[in-house]
């Protein structure tokens, strides 16, 4: 699907590029280990970590949880520019917020509990590495401070205008590649929007109709089929200027839908499923017809990159303050959370996008 056509540059307007890198102690290293196998040992790596460190685990855990909250609130696109994420500028100084804090109060704090338990770690592993113990692995308190940073800036891009006095037809160039690229990044963002709101709408009707799954089994109505179609109808207006006409339609249909829907009755009365189940095909039918959505929708929600057993909003290491995290029950509610307007937002917003020496 194409995105119709629309004005770029009032869409670029919208929206800003977020950067955010973080640097950490890098905790393995290589180890040479022999192995009693008959087997080819090149075919084999090991390493060793340094540190049985609970704090550093916390601090990775935490910057993974900072990025999945950013990406909550950026475009879903897998359209990348240098990995940077796209931000609606509707979101801007929530995600600036977020950052700033994490950068000033919630990182520093885990950093100082990393340093105060660093040396009965370096301690313990001397003991426990033995002979694969090197010193030289191991910073000084004062290095490891430095081996934890964190920056984030917001971005927007434009051909440079000196350029075109060096050469008019290099920036006419540059020019028309960043418009493709942008307008690439628009389609894709209007594709994804438009496939993660047709795979929701399809699962909670699946629900409803209790079609079966591939092993057999009939799929059953579950509270987050709602919860899910609700988090995305409250986030979707601060992207809807890049979503299609026929998704925007369509969301409004599904909210006016939900609206006072008891999911206890739903589940208990045949004719409100059926009801329901006719309705919700029918904004199914339509997402499909308007996309080049063939075969399973695919899915780009943004999801925390973090570690095998997961990430707990009480272990996001996000301050109260910004997020309420730790307390909460589940993720929409910390999502919910940071969605809520910040005192003054329309001004500041207002002066952050005011051109250079526009007073």
């Amino acid at each position: 699907m194409t995105v119709e056509t629309v004005n770029l540059e009032s869409l670029a307007n919208s929206s800003m590029y977020v950067s955010i890198a973080f640097e950490r102690f890098g905790n393995s290293r290589k180890a040479k280990v022999q192995v009693n196998t008959t087997a080819v040992e090149s075919r084999f790596s090991h390493s060793k970590r340094l540190l049985n460190s609970p704090e550093l685990a916390a601090i990775t855990k935490a910057d993974n949880g900072i990025k999945a909250v950013v990406d909550a609130l950026c475009l879903p696109s897998k359209h990348e520019m240098a990995g940077l994420r796209m931000a609606p500028n509707k979101n801007v100084l929530k995600i600036a917020a977020i950052l700033k804090e994490y950068k000033t109060v919630t990182r520093p704090a885990l950093i100082q509990e990393l340093i105060t338990a660093y040396p009965a770690q370096l301690q313990e592993a001397m003991i426990e590495l033995k002979e694969h113990f090197n010193p030289a692995f191991y910073p000084t308190v004062e290095e490891l401070v430095d081996e934890f940073t964190f920056e984030y800036a917001f971005i927007n891009f434009g051909v440079p205008s000196h350029m075109a006095d060096l050469s008019p037809e290099l920036f006419e160039e540059e020019a028309a590649k960043q418009q493709e690229t942008f307008k690439d990044a628009v389609n894709e963002v209007s594709n994804t929007l438009l496939a993660t709101f047709a795979e929701m709408v399809t699962k909670l009707n699946d629900g409803l109709n209790g079609k079966s799954s591939v092993d057999g089994k009939k799929k059953s109505l579950l509270p987050s089929h709602f919860d899910k179609l609700t988090e995305f109808i409250n986030g979707f207006e601060a992207m809807s200027s890049f979503a299609p006409a026929v998704l925007k339609a369509e969301v409004d249909k599904m909210k006016a839908l939900m609206s006072g829907v008891d999911i206890d009755k739903v589940r208990n009365s045949e004719n409100l499923k059926a009801e329901l189940s006719a309705k919700t095909g029918e904004i199914v039918s339509t997402c499909v017809a308007s996309g080049q959505l063939k075969g399973r929708f695919f899915r780009h929600t943004p999801k925390p990159q973090i570690e095998p057993d997961g990430l707990k909003p009480s272990e996001m290491g996000v301050s109260d303050a910004v997020i309420v995290a730790h307390d909460m029950a589940n993720w929409n509610q910390a999502i919910e959370a940071v969605r809520a307007p910040l005192p003054g937002e329309s001004d500041m917003l207002a002066a952050m996008l005011k051109p250079q020496g526009e007073v």
